[in-house]
């Protein structure tokens, strides 16, 4: 089985998947929906993609900076503009590229996928920045 990982760009609003060269896989357009057919067609967006519910999802986040847009030493505070990027792993959207013709990628609308809940809080009025529910 193959790994994936989505990853989720600053305003929730892309997805990026990460996976080789699509351009590599020969395979025809029945076999593209019938691969979307049986990974999306029971997909819950309300339910974490995980086997085991009970189990924890590990959701990797990392904020990137772009630019800083205030210092002040008088204040001691600073003001940055950045995003966050998300990533974590899918268990129900992993497949086998050998029952898919070589499919490795699959291009989903970030509608259609889990996402997790995240909170973003100013570092100054709380010990953590972002917090995923």
């Amino acid at each position: 089985m193959s790994y994936k990982h989505f990853c989720l760009a600053s305003s929730l609003a892309c997805l990026l998947v990460c996976f080789p060269d699509a351009a590599s896989s020969s395979a025809d357009i029945q076999t593209l929906k019938s691969l979307y057919r049986d990974k999306l067609d029971d997909y819950d967006t309300r339910i974490r993609p995980l086997k085991n519910q009970s189990a924890a999802i590990y959701i990797n986040t990392k904020f990137v900076p772009q630019s800083l847009l205030e210092f002040d030493t008088s204040e001691q505070k600073f003001s940055m503009l950045g995003y966050f990027r998300i990533a974590w792993r899918d268990e129900v959207l992993i497949w086998n590229p050998d029952n898919y013709m070589g499919i490795r990628v699959l291009n989903v609308p970030i509608e259609q996928m889990w996402k997790p809940s995240i909170i973003i809080l100013k570092v100054s009025d709380c010990l953590f920045a972002c917090v995923c529910v």
